[in-house]
């Protein structure tokens, strides 16, 4: 499996995609490009690297991340109303619902709110607790997934599709995604959640 984790800004959750080629604005990663796991030691630093792969080269960004997008809504379909399990894509959940974890997945990392998101046909959101516990989440036809039970706090969280993984190892208190992940991203969220590149 390729691996490529982003080197954060400051406070920023860290960010390993298998398969990536570079930063999601084109800085370096911290593990390189093309590495694999062998090539990398028990903290995910590549060896001998001193936690710079590629012997610190600027990568260019990898052009099928759907971090590097534009702003946009790919659906082409905004949300027009009506309550449910679809409503409000990319907004706050929490406000209203009584949701331990909420959040959307969408194709491109800078996809505007109520723009109808990923459909979730052969995507996870994993998420792992403080105690172990593991919850997978499959995000519906706009995006959305939720969770009604309790967890134990910090968590950390992954999209999987297929074999490909986009991990979140900084952990984290607010289950509230969409709090953060908005189409700039806030409090070092790179924008909105998005499945790692097939």
């Amino acid at each position: 499996m390729n691996v490529c984790r982003y080197a954060p800004l400051a406070g920023a959750a860290v960010l390993v995609v298998a398969g990536c080629t570079g930063g999601p604005d084109g800085r370096p990663s911290d593990a390189g490009a093309g590495g694999n796991l062998a090539d990398h030691d028990a903290g995910g630093n590549p060896a001998g690297a001193g936690g710079r792969g590629m012997g610190g080269m600027n990568l260019p960004p990898d052009p099928n991340d759907p971090l590097n997008k534009v702003v946009a809504c790919s659906s082409g379909r905004m949300w027009s109303g009506g309550n449910g399990e679809t409503m409000y894509p990319g907004d706050r959940c929490q406000g209203c619902h009584i949701w331990e974890i909420s959040g959307t997945v969408y194709p491109t990392g800078h996809e505007q709110t109520l723009c109808n998101g990923q459909d979730g046909a052969g995507i996870t959101v994993v998420v792992s607790d403080a105690v172990g516990r593991v919850i997978n989440l499959t995000p519906n036809s706009v995006g959305n997934f939720y969770y009604q039970g309790t967890i134990a706090y910090p968590f950390t969280a992954k999209v999987i599709r297929g074999t490909a993984v986009r991990a979140m190892l900084t952990p984290q208190t607010n289950a509230e995604c969409n709090a953060c992940h908005t189409p700039d991203g806030i409090l070092g969220a790179p924008g909105r959640i998005v499945p790692p590149p097939l």
